[in-house]
This record gives structure tokens, C-alpha cells and sequence, in this order.
């Protein structure tokens, strides 16, 4: 069963902090304030789907400092800004390291809901993503690095003779390399290997062996 998603109230004076958690409790919604950034990233559950709501600042708690190093983590959680300064470089950094909203204080009730609530739907997706991605790479990683070799060929729509004039290999050869990929990856066809290996986002071939050298 999947874990509540949680809303973390980061960096605001006590009553604000209050304040927010009482309107997201108010539709269903776990909330746990932290005074900083460090007891942030202290109580964060890492396997949980939720989101930050947090201030655009020039303190090293601020909304920035917390979307890098949830970045640098490649963690799915999402964060909510707010702001009372005309920062206007500060929110265009944010939104693009990742942010889903910006808003401005004193914040409309409805919509920090709805901005709190789109960032736990797309924590939820990037959470069972990252699932999917991590189980994709683990199939993959049971192949020798020659099978990695083939595989990246067939994701890039080539076929036998192709794959085996490429890797100076006679076709019988990729075709018995060809059906241990598909039996070690537990896959039912060339269709669905491709969609893993492109799940996977094979960074390991591109940080691996050359399969074209």
C-alpha cells in the first residue's frame, strides 16, 4: 500500500507555517513543518511521493538551495514556491531547475490547494517512474557487455545483418545474442526490449563500451 503523500512546510515563522498546514490538512493532506532546509532534508522520506512548499529568499533555505539539492539527489518530490519580493530572475531560476509553481504572498487559499496538488500528482508520477526506470536497468544490468553492445543496436532500429556488420559478428551470432537479451530481460519481444532499453535511459551505453567502434 502505497504511503500517504506528505506536504513539508519549509522555512516559514511558526504561524505561517501554521497557517499553511491547517488549510492542506483542511483537504486530507499530511503536513510537517521544518524551521530550515537541514531538518528538511532530516525528515524527508526519500521513498515517499509529497512536495515542498518553501520561500524565495536570500537565506540558504530558500527555495533554490532546496530544488538543487533534490535535483542533485534525483529525488521526486516537488516543490511550491511563494514570494513577496519582485525577484523576477530568482522565480525564472527556480521554475527552471523544477519547481511547479510560483506564487506570490499573501497566497489565494485555492490556489496554494491546487498548486500543492498538482505537485503531489506529478511527484507521484515522477515516483513510479523512477520505479519503472530502476527495474528497467536492472534487467538490463544481467547482460554482458556484449549482449549491451547488440541491444543498443536493436533500440536503434537495426537490424541482424546491420548489427552483425557493425560488430564484425556472423548473423547466427546475433541472433543467438538476440534471444538471451530477450530471455535475461524477461521480454516477449523486440517491441517490448526496445521500450525497456528506452526506460532505462541507457546511460550505461552511453557511458559504456562503443558498440560502433
Amino acid at each position: 500500500m502505497e504511503s500517504k503523500p506528505v506536504v513539508y512546510i519549509v522555512g516559514f515563522k511558526s504561524e505561517t507555517a501554521k497557517a499553511i498546514g491547517r488549510l492542506v490538512q483542511s483537504v486530507g493532506l499530511v503536513w510537517s513543518p521544518c524551521a530550515s532546509a537541514t531538518q528538511f532534508f532530516e525528515n524527508l522520506d526519500e521513498n515517499c511521493a509529497g512536495c515542498a512548499i518553501t520561500r524565495l529568499s536570500s537565506s540558504p533555505d530558500d527555495a533554490l538551495s532546496i530544488q538543487v539539492e533534490l535535483n542533485r539527489r534525483d529525488l521526486p518530490l516537488s516543490v511550491v514556491v511563494l514570494t513577496d519580493s519582485g525577484d523576477i530572475s530568482g522565480v525564472v531560476a527556480v521554475m527552471k531547475l523544477g519547481a511547479v509553481d510560483v506564487l506570490t504572498m499573501p497566497y489565494n487559499e485555492q490556489e496554494l490547494l491546487e498548486a500543492t496538488q498538482h505537485a503531489i500528482r506529478r511527484s507521484r508520477t515522477r515516483k513510479q517512474e523512477g520505479i519503472a526506470t530502476a527495474e528497467a536497468r536492472t534487467r538490463i544490468a544481467k547482460l554482458s557487455p556484449r549482449e549491451r553492445d547488440v541491444l543498443h543496436l536493436i533500440a536503434g532500429g537495426y537490424r541482424t545483418p546491420a548489427i552483425a556488420e557493425k560488430l564484425r559478428l556472423k548473423p547466427k551470432t546475433v541472433e543467438s545474442y538476440r534471444a538471451s537479451i530477450v530471455a535475461k530481460t524477461a521480454t516477449s519481444s523486440i517491441a517490448e526490449l526496445v521500450r525497456l532499453a528506452l526506460l532505462a535511459d541507457e546511460s550505461q551505453f552511453r557511458a559504456g563500451r562503443n558498440p560502433h567502434a
